[in-house]
């Protein structure tokens, strides 16, 4: 069996999958050690391609959305169920006299709070995560995805039974359907109902078109899925009506009948009928419902008395009979919960270097200790998800026969004493079987549920790895394609994952500047002529733990979305100033630091003088630094924009404009802006090998900034033959790979004074023939 396991892990292993051309740079897309990149492949394996297809269908992944989203009512529902059935006796007597008989009170308030509501925390989940999945694909029209969920919860509505309350004759819901009980249908009702509004929505004289100017701006958009939602709720309530024309007015309770019933007619304690039992009650609850309960009245009617006659006979000195009782189940097939999901635990913390996964995992490593396990199931999740189909149902199959042959052959006793579901692992298998015995078999099989699990979760994060990495290329190609004026590239607008992913991003940020993700890095800036160098350029960088770099685009996006680029800002000029202090300190003193600023920045008013504060206590003179401001930014018409600029210049800033030539401004008003530098845009500085008009742009550029005194410099400068048209077209100072990338404070010292070899290309005059 283990060769076997071996050879389907091998089998699943993923390659790397390669960077396509023309996609994103490697170095713009994070890589994990495991090496998965952020395309797929017609190499990948057609078991990747598969599983890849079907873990992200948009309705298997609305349902994980859905539990995500319930997570945390979830968690606090597990610390309910913890508190309250702790299995220490001790434990509970002193709880009872210190706070009375009624002190399970408040964790049974939190788990009605919790688990009693979470089927209808799902249905509005899986309504809302299916509404985004279609905004995403109708960007023109667009749903509110509010409105998607309340549809779901008023289609589960329609479906249940009210009871009667006695006291007062009045009919209201049973908690039980929306509960964790109500689990399937509500899953089910949410798929449902999504799905016909999304149809409805496909019909165009179905919409009520209202023209925009309402008071009320979300008016229109209400309106529009009007008739479509009412359509869908119509749908419901006619099933609902046809079910009880039929006499099956009660769904929830008739689909827990109709599950349990084939399993009532097993009468025989064999093999046989464990496994059978011990299957249905595994895809019971891979599905979403409770298959303990659902199948209640199999263990009655064939566990529980078999544990009893176990009692009586060994306390009657007689040898116990039966092999499967209820704490048999409970200690050699549910280690850590149904599934045995204790392995499944132990194999994500080995197996998986994704952060949200692991502290998942780590989350459950208490309750699943005494056989609670929520958490992992709706967290991770392991409910409805593919990969785990297999796992989570073999594995207590597994346990299951190793068990019985355990027994059968006199290896371990069999349970002689009945032992509560949440008593701690290995100390139930103990006090179960009166052995030591029965602690080493349940250690024996948690050894083999993780060696059967841990293929499974290598394959999980794999493909988590890959989705992860196409969200973050999506999140990428935002921050490049998105708007940087004064509203910024709005990256934590983005609908589903990708939105999700940015203000995941966005959280560790601003932890990442406390914990040192966040330093500089200095690229020198050279004049082609001397080969000297005149200036610096301070460039943030931010190494993730987890992702590893990611693009300035992306981190300053995100800050601009969150307002913490006036702080993040202040940091790095302060830091750049702090570095030039101490550079002029060794004696570099004829060297310009260029700190970059954001349109987000330029609309604070009192930034001038935060500057000079920082300046005046550094002892650092304003003409040592330069402050740099995309054309987009800079050009565009903005009271309070220009008021800062005018203040900055005023103050002896020096102002250089980034990116220039993309088409946002007239060269004309260059005349009238207080510009001393101008930094030509990448496209432009790349194309003038290959392209003429581009050629033709940057020599007007450089006969504009030497009739008006303005210092032109070019980028992304690679090698000599790039150099020398750039000369050619009357553009001497240069910043790029040719003489330095970015490099550490130590390094860039190093490379200014001249005494280090920047990657073969030292600081030096260019030969006489290249000096025309």
């Amino acid at each position: 069996m283990f060769f076997l396991l071996r050879k389907f892990g091998a089998l699943l292993r993923l390659k790397p999958l390669p960077v396509r051309a023309g996609g994103v740079p490697a170095s713009s897309v994070p890589a994990g050690k495991d090496g998965f990149s952020s395309h797929a492949s017609a190499d990948a394996p057609g078991m990747m391609r598969f599983l890849s297809g079907l873990v992200w269908n948009p309705y298997l992944a609305a349902v994980r959305e859905g539990l995500t989203l319930a997570l945390p009512i979830i968690i606090a529902g597990t610390v309910a169920i913890l508190v309250n059935g702790f299995p220490w006796d001790a434990y509970q007597e002193l709880m009872g006299s210190a706070f009375g008989p009624h002190w399970k009170r408040l964790g049974g308030y939190i788990y009605n709070g919790t688990f009693g509501i979470i089927s209808l925390v799902m249905v509005l989940g899986i309504g809302h995560s299916l509404a985004e999945d279609y905004n995403a694909g109708n960007p023109l029209d667009q749903v509110a995805p509010s409105i998607a969920g309340f549809i779901s919860f008023s289609c589960l509505l329609c479906t249940m039974e009210p009871v009667s309350i006695p006291a007062g004759g009045e009919l209201a819901f049973s908690l039980r359907w929306i509960g964790v009980y109500g689990l399937l249908p509500a899953i089910a009702a949410a798929l449902i109902s999504s799905a016909l509004f999304r149809f409805f929505l496909r019909f165009p004289s179905l919409r009520i078109t209202l023209y925009s100017g309402s008071a009320v701006s979300s008016v229109p958009q209400t309106l529009n899925t009007l008739v479509p939602a009412i359509l869908t709720i119509i749908v419901f309530a006619c099933g609902k009506t046809a079910a009880a024309f039929y006499g099956t007015a009660d769904i929830h309770t008739a689909i827990y009948h109709w599950l349990s019933r084939p399993f009532q007619a097993m009468g025989e304690n064999h093999l046989e009928t464990a496994l059978i039992y011990g299957a249905a009650r595994h895809v019971l609850w891979f599905v979403g419902i409770h298959g303990a309960n659902v199948l209640e009245p199999v263990m009655q009617e064939l566990y529980v008395p078999a544990m009893q006659a176990n009692i009586a006979g060994h306390q009657a000195g007689l040898p116990a009979l039966s092999v499967f009782t209820k704490p048999f189940f409970d200690c050699y097939t549910s280690l850590g919960g149904s599934g045995s999901t204790l392995g499944l635990l132990i194999a994500c913390l080995l197996g998986y270097k994704d952060s949200g996964a692991r502290n998942i995992a780590k989350l459950s490593l208490i309750p699943s200790v005494f056989n609670v396990n929520e958490i992992l199931l709706f967290g991770l999740p392991v409910v409805l998800s593919p990969v785990f189909l297999i796992p989570f149902i073999l594995t207590p199959l597994v346990s299951t026969i190793i068990a019985y042959f355990a027994c059968v052959w006199g290896i371990v006793p069999v349970t002689v004493h009945d032992v509560a579901w949440n008593v701690p692992v290995f100390f139930n298998g103990y006090l179960a079987t009166g052995s030591v015995k029965g602690a080493l078999l349940q250690a024996f099989n948690l050894l083999v549920a993780v060696a059967i699990y841990r293929p499974f979760v290598a394959l999980d994060a794999g493909l988590r790895k890959k989705q992860f990495n196409e969200n973050f290329k999506k999140l990428v190609d935002s921050a490049v394609e998105g708007d940087t004026t004064d509203s910024g590239p709005r990256l934590l607008n983005r609908p589903g994952a990708v939105g999700g992913l940015a203000h995941s991003l966005a959280g560790d940020m601003r932890e990442a500047l406390r914990r040192g993700e966040l330093f500089l890095r200095f690229q020198p800036q050279v004049n082609s002529d001397t080969g000297r160098v005149y200036g610096v350029e301070s460039l943030m960088r931010w190494q993730h733990p987890h992702i590893g770099h990611i693009p300035p685009l992306v981190f300053i996006g995100l800050a601009e979305d969150t307002g913490y680029i006036l702080d993040l800002g202040l940091w790095a000029f302060e830091q750049s100033v702090l570095q030039m202090s101490e550079w002029r300190n060794a004696g570099v003193q004829d060297v310009v630091m260029s700190v970059n600023v954001s349109a987000k920045q330029l609309e604070d008013r009192h930034l001038p003088d935060k500057l000079m504060e920082i300046l005046g206590r550094r002892r650092v003179p304003v003409e040592s630094v330069k402050l740099e401001v995309t054309e987009s930014v800079a050009l565009t018409s903005h009271m309070i924009k220009n008021e800062v600029l005018a203040r900055l210049h005023s103050l002896n800033f020096q102002l250089v404009i980034d990116d220039f030539g993309m088409g946002h401004s007239s060269l004309t008003y260059l005349k009238k802006f207080p510009v001393g530098s101008l930094k030509l845009d990448a496209v432009l500085s790349r194309d003038v090998l290959v392209s003429r008009s581009s050629c033709e742009i940057v020599s007007s550029v450089a006969d504009l900034c030497n009739t008006l005194g303005i210092n032109l410099v070019a980028e992304y400068v690679e090698d000599e033959a790039h150099l020398l048209k750039l000369r050619a077209l009357g553009c001497r100072n240069v910043q790029g790979y040719f003489y330095s990338p970015p490099l550490s404070p130590e390094a860039a010292f190093r490379f200014i004074t001249g005494t280090h070899k920047a990657y073969g290309v030292p600081v030096r005059r260019l030969p006489a023939e290249c000096s025309g």
